[in-house]
């Protein structure tokens, strides 16, 4: 018995050795077989209309997997990415825009059974980065549209620019099938492309694409002639086209002429709107002036008056050349024919409006009620609104002196309570003005006056009682304020203005005080330093420590662009940023 004891004791501890080594091994690496690791940190981030998804390493992990959805149940999956372990980032490009996706990741195993529990988020997308242009008034016409792009455009990585690489333009519109433009070196070079033979009043959106992939789109939508429209050509008859036209007509002058009514005034009796029609640049009206009410006394109701995306002049065509040496004809732009009590009206304009133009060379103001004594007449303007105008050049009477009534707007000069003439909010913005002679707005107490709410932000001012080109000399007049409300102690907001030199003199031309009858409110605008160059009561300005000339090097040519290096941003007429 002992002896098959000892002969099978060393077989029984071979045995048992084996079963412990084995016991060992699997206490030592138990992970062969479990499961993995779910990552952490799993967040998303837009980049334009991408995403980009980023998390936290996973142990032992043989690739990650990364699934976009536009919904929670993830049914259908939209795309997924398998990523490099070690890689721990992920990025959807071309998404749809401002569009919610849902994402989902997990690490996966050499062993599909091991694989993580998925993680999730969600987020949104932006819009794609855009190399276009958005069209002006100019370049949108009703069958055409000129497009201009960047040459660069953001690259893969965070602040990296990279040159715009394309092939091919593609247009889609509903209902239309896609046109495609090829994309040359050349023309992607010259950075534009007109694009001709589109339909009127239809949505388009224009593609960028190389090798058949989206890099940038732009959407717009070609105008149309409204159904009051009336399209004039420069060798059409405008005054009568004007003045037999229905109430509320939009007269609409052919881009880029020249029309010459420089000897003739235009009668203006009902709601109207005259504007230079799309897609090409503004038109150029000379005039003698608009007269408000027309000639034949009587009662006038209006809506509104309206002109836009045009520029008007007064001087005097040679051909097709401007004669600055003759004198203006006309007074006004839109002049209101009342000179004395003997000549009555009544004229209402709910809002008078002028938006993206050019008023320059009259011999008195943009909007004038020339007479003194006119008791027996009634002026009432709901609103005049001004926006991205340019003016200048209001300068000299028809006998070659400076008279009493130079400003922007004016519209009486008798402080009488017997006087109705007035309006009730003026809203002048993103403009810029020079060379005016007096001030910028005369409107004294009148009977039934209310008063004014008065606006003026993101203007710029400059050379105002100052000679221009071609200028006649001023004499034997009287001073006028910059802001006239004489009496009617109108509260006046003034923001993110620059007032460059104001040639100021109490017995000539422009008082020193801006202010008559009005309190100013200053927020975030500037002013020069040049003697005798500014006003003394817009002391809540602050100065820019710098003549007009150093703030405004180009403005001989009248260029009004705020000279680098005088830590002002956001300030005057925001047209001379671009």
């Amino acid at each position: 018995m002992k002896t098959i004891y000892k002969t099978l004791l060393p077989a029984l501890f071979l045995i048992v050795g084996a079963l412990f080594l084995q016991s060992c091994e699997d206490d030592v690496d138990p992970r062969k077989n479990a499961r993995l690791f779910m990552p952490d940190s799993f967040i998303v981030k837009a980049r334009y209309n991408g995403l980009t998804a980023s998390w936290r390493r996973s142990p032992g992990v043989h690739h990650y997997e990364v699934d976009l959805a536009l919904n929670a149940e993830f049914d259908p999956i939209e795309r997924t990415n398998l990523v490099h372990p070690d890689s721990l980032n992920t990025k959807f490009a071309n998404l749809e825009e401002k569009t919610q996706y849902y994402l989902r990741l997990r690490a996966v195993s050499d062993k599909a059974e091991l694989n993580s529990k998925y993680v999730y988020t969600q987020g949104q997308t932006d819009r794609m980065y855009s190399i276009f242009s958005e069209p002006t008034y100019q370049e949108l016409g009703y069958t055409y549209v000129t497009l201009r792009w960047t040459a660069e455009m953001a690259g893969d990585e965070e602040g990296v620019m990279v040159p715009v690489d394309a092939d091919e333009l593609v247009l889609t519109s509903s209902g239309a099938e896609d046109r495609s433009v090829e994309i040359t070196p050349e023309i992607l070079a010259a950075g534009s492309l007109k694009v001709e033979g589109l339909s009127e009043g239809v949505s388009y959106r224009a593609t960028m694409k190389k090798d058949g992939g989206p890099i940038s789109y732009i959407a717009f939508k070609t105008p149309s002639v409204p159904d009051n429209g009336i399209l004039v050509d420069k060798d059409d008859d405008l005054k009568s086209t004007i003045e037999s036209a229905p109430d509320g007509a939009v007269i609409l002058l052919t881009g880029g002429q020249k029309y010459d009514y420089s000897a003739q005034e235009i009668e203006l009796t009902k709601a109207v709107t005259i504007t230079g029609a799309p897609g090409a640049p503004s038109p150029v009206l000379y005039l003698k002036q608009f007269v408000v009410g027309g000639n034949t006394p009587g009662t006038y109701n209006m809506d509104h008056i309206t002109i836009s995306h045009i520029e008007i002049s007064g001087v005097t065509l040679s051909g097709e050349t401007e004669d600055p040496s003759v004198k203006p004809a006309g007074q006004a732009v839109f002049f209101i024919p009342i000179p004395n009590n003997d000549v009555v009206y009544h004229i209402t304009i709910g809002k008078l409006t002028m938006d993206d133009c050019v008023l320059r060379n009259y011999a008195a103001s943009v909007i004038q009620v020339p007479g003194y004594t006119i008791s027996n007449s009634s002026v009432h303007i709901g609103e005049i609104s001004v926006n991205d105008a340019l003016v200048y050049d209001m300068r000299s009477d028809n006998n070659g002196k400076i008279g009493e009534v130079q400003s922007f707007i004016h519209l009486n000069r008798n402080g009488s309570e017997s006087i109705d003439i007035h309006c009730g909010k003026y809203s002048i913005k993103n403009s810029t003005f020079h060379h005016l002679y007096t001030g910028l707005i005369e409107q004294r107490l009148g009977k039934g006056a209310i008063v004014p709410e008065v606006e003026i932000a993101n203007c710029t001012f400059d050379q105002f009682a100052m000679p221009y080109k071609h200028e006649f000399v001023p004499e034997n007049t009287s001073s006028r304020s910059f802001l006239n409300f004489n009496k009617l102690n109108a509260k006046v907001s003034i923001s993110n203005c620059i007032f460059g030199q104001m040639k100021v003199d109490d017995k000539l031309l422009l008082k020193k005080k801006a202010f008559d009858g009005a309190t100013g409110v200053f927020l975030n605008t500037y002013r020069v330093t040049d003697t005798n160059g500014y006003f003394t009561d817009i002391k809540d300005a602050s100065s820019i420590g710098h003549k007009a000339a150093e703030v405004f090097p180009g403005r001989d040519e009248s260029d009004y662009t705020i000279a680098p290096g005088m830590g002002l941003a956001g300030v005057g007429d925001p047209r001379w940023e671009k």
